[in-house]
């Protein structure tokens, strides 16, 4: 059989000291728990501050490896580059892929067309792309100036001899 439970005996405390350790305590937990609060909103601050600079970082990340050649891209293609950009990036986007920029569709899969001005011209002026009309009216299709540069390539003429009148 069980030993019977002893019966709880009341201990005499003194209730001053009692009240003076568990006031110590507490102010120990309060104190504590202000470090914490002040600790918490510097991290808090250092994380808003951190990401501030990593969103520069990429932004700036983005423009030096895809924004700048898109757009010089955009220039030599066309006439109205702000307007061929707008309409690029409708359907296309642009990313770095193995250290190589790659054409991807709005969704991000991967194009067959390499990131080069021709190839880019011949895929968004032939009758398969949706937009092609669009891109036939503002991109440049041909670098010929049509200039002569004063340099034939034909066969050269003999002056004709120059016929004189009267008394030599």
């Amino acid at each position: 059989m069980p030993d019977p439970i002893a019966p709880i005996e009341p201990v005499a405390v003194d209730a001053a000291a009692e009240l003076a350790v568990l006031k110590a305590a507490h102010q120990e937990v309060l104190t504590k728990r202000q470090k914490d609060k002040a600790r918490i909103a510097e991290l808090e601050s250092a994380m808003t501050e951190n990401q501030t600079k990593l969103t520069e970082a990429n932004e700036s990340l983005h423009r030096v490896t895809i924004g700048g050649p898109l757009q010089a891209m955009a220039e030599s293609i066309s006439t109205t580059p702000e307007l061929w950009l707008e309409q690029f990036q409708k359907l296309h986007r642009v990313a770095m892929v193995n250290g190589n920029l790659t054409i991807q569709s709005s969704d991000g899969k991967p194009m067959s067309v390499p990131f080069e001005r021709q190839a880019i011209v011949e895929y968004l002026t032939s009758d398969a792309h949706p937009q092609s009309r669009t891109f036939n009216a503002i991109s440049i299709l041909s670098r010929a100036s049509g200039a002569d540069l004063g340099r034939s390539q034909g066969p050269k003429r003999e002056a004709s001899p120059t016929l004189q009148f009267g008394l030599r």
